[in-house]
């Protein structure tokens, strides 16, 4: 088999298997990619007694190239949600590398959001989000990054 054939079939299952094997360490988010459940967020300025929350969306997807070269990480963003529920103006305060920054705002940009309520009326929140990426089966990554 050539080299270019071994190449494409290992990128098909690291590709099909990430989804499944790959899962974002934070308990309120569900096997990354998938749907996630409601979830509020703790670290949100104004703070509101009725804090924002998701209320639909999928957790992040793994970063190919870090699962491939075998690497765990984490992303913190902060972010607003607006009083219309859309999140913007995205600040990468720290990541272990580029791709989980990317991979979490990208999920976070598709999240569907009920804003937070400060006396009765919706207003816009500066939040902030850790995701960790962590592969809980070890050995599917050291057998896929082999050639």
């Amino acid at each position: 088999m050539s080299r270019i054939s071994q190449l494409v079939i290992v990128s098909f299952l690291a590709l099909s298997l990430i989804a499944c094997s790959a899962t974002p360490t934070d308990p309120n988010t569900s096997r990354a990619g998938r749907s996630m459940p409601e979830r509020t967020f703790d670290y949100c300025r104004p703070w509101s007694p009725t804090p924002a929350r998701v209320v639909a969306g999928r957790a992040p997807i793994y970063p190919v190239n870090r699962f491939i070269a075998g690497h765990d990480g984490y992303a913190i963003v902060e972010f607003e949600i607006s009083d219309q529920g859309k999140a913007g103006n995205f600040v990468n305060v720290e990541s272990s590398h580029s791709s989980f920054y990317a991979h979490t705002k990208l999920a976070i940009q598709d999240w569907t959001f009920e804003p937070a309520i400060i006396d009765g009326e919706p207003v816009t929140v500066h939040c902030r989000f850790r995701q960790d990426f962590t592969v809980k089966n070890k050995s599917l990554r050291q057998r896929m990054s082999q050639p």
